[in-house]
């Protein structure tokens, strides 16, 4: 006997009820998967809730998954039993250990790409598609904006942005979100939900603007992403995980700023059959390539409530690199040979090497820097530049044994400015915010 999820009516978790159920047998046209994993989105949560009404309750929720084909009814003849396959879009129904899928909507899988992988992957991809190439064809010489950056979505933008060449600005609510964001391949983070956008985003852009702007978060967000954009860029809302958006008038958008804005649904855009079929080939080329979303979490199937509320809460996030060291400014560090804590240079450090090592993370309050670190005309890199400790390090013959795990560290990146010794790396960036130094 398997289980499926199925939502009873509009509303809370609660909603969700565990059901026990039989395979069913594929009709004309259809095949059956067993998952071997389900992604869980906010549009799920949108459905649950009824902002994204569903034609008939009971239901049960889920619109992408991954697993292997165990049935397949007539006239399929282009797969087989056994065959892997992921998808996305309508119909829903994906929560279930089996479903029954349309032909159409299955995506065959190269052996290169795990299950799990494409089914976290299938429906952020498709939106990173629709957002990057048809509500806005993003090339090298674009700069873009995504909020969010950390997030599930925005580790598919990001990778995806940068994949076609362009620059990226990300947005996130934390330093330890900035530092994954960076990891992903941002190439300026501005951290902090308080932050002054619009004026980071000009200082960034040379009070230009941003080519194309992508907001999910909602709220009062929306409004302040307007002022990002340069005159005939675009902006695309995608989401209101803060909240409803404020009412937008005409006169918001144009003439003097001349905005393009777009409301783009996924759904639709999968759930035209020749879009579907080449934004998945697409998709696959480019998961092939890395381009892949990261899984904040995993959940047996009878906790789909857990998992809706951790969503929703932001619980689910885990960060792509097990270990980093957040400081506050921080020039350079030492570590004694054991890997402890030892001399810093610039504001201390709350977390040592050795508990980062271990996995730990800490976020630190900011503390205002004094008056020669807010001198822009003096970049945080030449900053370091200037220090006698990153000299040393461009010279590992003159590296102390001290530094960060024992013996030599090497400077291995110039525009970011990232050390590296064995397994352990740190690199820093300035945020406008505050500067943040990681480690794994």
């Amino acid at each position: 006997m398997d289980q499926m999820i199925r939502m009873m009516d509009v509303g809370g978790v609660d909603q969700l009820e565990v059901v026990s159920c039989e395979p069913q047998a594929p009709g004309a046209g259809e095949v059956r998967i067993r998952h071997e994993a389900i992604g869980v989105n906010f549009i799920d949560i949108y459905h649950r809730i009824g902002l994204y009404p569903l034609a008939q309750l009971p239901a049960v929720l889920g619109v992408e998954g991954a697993g292997v084909i165990e049935a397949v009814g007539e006239g399929v003849v282009d797969l087989a039993i056994g065959d892997r396959i992921a998808y996305a879009g309508a119909p829903v129904g994906a929560y279930a250990a089996t479903r029954l899928l349309p032909r159409a909507r299955a995506i065959p899988l190269p052996k290169d790409i795990s299950l799990r992988v494409a089914a976290a992957s299938m429906l952020r991809g498709l939106t990173a598609h629709m957002l990057l190439t048809r509500t806005y064809p993003v090339n090298a010489k674009s700069t873009i904006l995504i909020h969010a950056a950390a997030g599930g979505l925005g580790a598919m933008l990001v990778r995806w942005a940068k994949h076609l060449g362009a620059t990226v600005i990300g947005t996130t609510g934390s330093v330890e979100k900035g530092l994954i964001a960076k990891a992903y391949g941002a190439d300026h983070v501005i951290v902090g939900r308080d932050s002054d956008i619009v004026s980071e985003i000009a200082a960034l852009t040379d009070g230009r603007g941003v080519d194309f702007a992508i907001d999910g978060i909602g709220g009062g967000m929306l409004l302040k992403t307007l002022a990002c954009v340069r005159p005939f860029g675009t902006v695309a809302s995608i989401g209101q995980a803060a909240g409803p958006i404020p009412p937008i008038s005409v006169e918001q958008l144009g003439p003097r700023r001349s905005l393009s804005f777009a409301r783009p649904s996924v759904m639709a855009y999968s759930a035209d059959p020749h879009t579907y079929l080449a934004a998945s080939e697409a998709l696959i080329a480019v998961m092939q390539a890395g381009v892949v979303a990261e899984i904040g979490g995993e959940y047996s199937l009878v906790e789909a409530a857990r998992a809706h509320t951790d969503l929703e809460g932001g619980a689910h996030h885990r960060h792509p690199a097990a270990d980093f060291l957040i400081i506050e400014e921080i020039w350079a560090i030492q570590a004694n040979a054991q890997g402890n804590e030892g001399t810093k240079v610039g504001w201390s450090a709350r977390t040592t090497v050795n508990q980062c090592v271990q996995g730990a993370v800490t976020a630190m309050p900011y503390a205002a820097p004094g008056p020669q670190d807010l001198d822009e005309k003096k970049s945080f890199k030449n900053r370091l530049d200037s220090t006698s400790e990153l000299q040393n390090l461009r010279n590992p013959t003159r590296a102390p044994e001290s530094y960060f795990r024992r013996k030599k560290a090497h400077l291995i990146g110039d525009q970011m400015g990232v050390f590296r010794y064995k397994s352990l790396t740190m690199s820093y960036f300035h945020t406008g915010i505050r500067t943040i130094i990681g480690a794994k």
